[in-house]
């Protein structure tokens, strides 16, 4: 017995108890701990798949729009125009007079020139001849041009000492021309600044115009046209950051170097 009564043996198993509690709490505790990291790790792999279907929707909608596009041009302006040509054949005759033969020649003629014209086109827009022969900063100023003849200025500086590949310079020609595209359609802007440079092992690009900018860049990323360009720079491992400006937006783009040579 101890001198307030309470047996050595009662006092054993006391702190016995009490151990096994506290080992149980612990053990109950590292469980619930485990059973959330997996939650968590579970939501994670979940939203990431989840992303990935996004990205995979906004891909094929994307390609089928451009193919509905090519399609389009091809029914309504090459489709009219061979309409019309073999409409004018049709009243080609041997009993008709020189005069007129020559007319509707002359008219036959220019409807298969514009056909051509349109043709090549078209051609132009799978794969921009400029872009194929010179390169994505000599494609760029031709983009640049057409847009200050439209009215809206165009700042372009680079500072990338090296040709990117053929897979590279279309990727991120065709991220442009769909950031382009948006600030036409949506932002109201008057200037575009485009920035591309090599820093460290990164490769740098930075696209603003100073339009009426993004109420929230999350509200942006719902979009089919900036979902088409996460798809397209996940071929590269990059990304896009989106910063709203106090006029206009801000898009920034970085790509490992060794996945642009």
């Amino acid at each position: 017995m101890t001198q307030d009564g309470v047996s050595l043996l009662e006092v054993l198993l006391a702190s016995m108890l009490g151990l096994f509690i506290l080992g149980l709490g612990s053990t109950l505790i590292f469980i619930l701990y485990q059973r959330r990291l997996i939650d968590q790790d579970i939501n994670r792999q979940t939203m990431q798949i989840r992303y990935q279907q996004e990205l995979l929707r906004a891909t094929i909608e994307s390609q089928e729009k451009e193919r509905t596009r090519i399609a389009n041009d091809l029914h309504d302006d090459v489709g009219m125009l061979l309409t019309t040509s073999r409409m004018y054949l049709n009243h080609l005759s041997p009993g008709h007079a020189e005069a007129r033969l020559a007319q509707v020649s002359d008219k036959v003629n220019l409807l298969f020139d514009e056909m051509m014209r349109r043709i090549r086109q078209i051609s132009h827009d799978l794969r921009p001849v400029i872009l194929e022969n010179l390169g994505l900063i000599e494609a760029i100023d031709a983009l640049r041009e057409k847009l200050e003849e439209a009215g809206l200025l165009f700042y372009f500086s680079h500072d990338v000492p090296f040709r990117l590949t053929r897979e590279a310079e279309l990727i991120l020609y065709r991220v442009l021309q769909e950031l382009i595209s948006n600030t036409l359609k949506h932002a109201r802007a008057e200037n575009i600044y485009l920035g591309m440079k090599v820093k460290g092992a990164n490769f740098h690009l930075v696209y603003k115009d100073d339009g009426i900018g993004l109420a929230r860049p999350a509200d942006a990323s719902h979009g089919l046209g900036l979902k088409s360009i996460e798809s397209r720079l996940k071929l590269l491992s990059s990304n896009m950051t989106i910063t709203p400006q106090d006029s206009g937006a801000c898009f920034s783009i970085e790509i490992p170097i060794d996945k642009l040579m």
